[in-house]
């Protein structure tokens, strides 16, 4: 054999011990469609992305496997249709910061952060207030209103997501303000303004469908809140009459992921309060803020 074959073929059985045969097949946004051509793979495992020259060009992170086809999710870099998988990628616990590879998702469901919120309350409370005769002064009798009212409040809350795949819990806990207001009676027949400012320690829980686990991931789910008042004045309630209640809670929204460790959450949520026979109330509440991984 020559030196040249020799050489050859010595430059093949080295590539044949570093580049898996398996490669990328299809590509959608950070999704990697990659047949592994019988190659062994599991869920979690890393592989750098070769151009045709054989030199990294991203980095993926398999996140399903069914039969000889698996998905990934680019991490970094680049993933082209045709381009072929590096042996995985071993990470250690004493390996250099400069060569570890970039982590797509963080492996840990858990997600903290905070958000802030701007409501649009309104509500629908009876008053009684007793008339006076214009002419003699004498009482007629007790009148029955209902008063409508609306107004804006405000919330600031710490954010705890758990992920279960395409079902997400979230957590909320923080400070939520009622605020309402409207020209009526009030119970004095004189046209005074009717005001409700309540000032709410929340703690909530929503269950979360994820619709597609993309960059922009879209969101519906059902929630509860229960409200522990802190504050309470105004003239269309008395204040001594407000007490710890609960919210079902009607949301939808979007995880906006700009980096693997960084999202924004937005939300547009309906809340309403139980129904009682002097108020009925409600809110629609935007939220956004920011979560990380814990």
């Amino acid at each position: 054999m020559s030196h040249i074959s020799r050489f050859i073929l010595g430059c093949l059985l080295a590539t044949a011990n570093v580049v898996y045969a398996a490669d990328v097949i299809k590509t959608k946004g950070r999704s990697v469609l990659v047949d592994l051509k019988g190659e062994a793979a599991s869920v979690g495992d890393q592989y750098y992305t070769l151009n045709s020259s054989g030199k990294k060009s991203g980095l993926i992170v398999i996140r399903k496997i069914t039969g000889d086809k698996a998905i990934g999710r680019l991490a970094r870099g680049k993933a082209n249709v045709g381009m072929t998988l590096s042996d995985k990628v071993k990470v250690s616990a004493g390996s250099k910061p400069n060569s570890r590879p970039l982590r797509t998702q963080s492996k840990t469901p858990h997600h903290w952060g905070v958000l802030g919120g701007y409501s649009m309350d309104s509500m629908k409370v009876k008053v009684l207030w007793q008339s006076a005769d214009a002419a003699t002064g004498r009482a007629k009798g007790d009148q029955k209103e209902v008063a409508s009212l609306t107004g804006t409040g405000y919330s600031a809350k710490g954010l705890f997501d758990y992920d279960m795949g395409s079902f997400t819990v979230r957590a909320l806990s923080g400070i939520e303000t009622y605020n309402a207001s409207g020209v009526s009676s009030c119970g004095t027949g004189n046209n005074q303004v009717c005001i409700t400012e309540i000032v709410y320690l929340t703690a909530d829980a929503m269950a979360r469908y994820i619709f597609m686990k993309e960059k922009f991931r879209p969101w519906a789910g059902l929630g509860l809140s229960l409200l522990f008042p802190v504050s309470a004045s105004g003239t269309a309630l008395d204040p001594a009459s407000v007490g710890s209640t609960w919210m079902g809670i009607l949301g939808g929204g979007l995880d906006y992921h700009v980096s693997p460790r960084l999202y924004i959450p937005i939300s547009l949520e309906y809340g309403l309060f139980p129904p009682s026979d002097q108020v009925d109330a409600t809110w629609i509440q935007v939220r956004i803020g920011f979560a990380v991984p814990y």
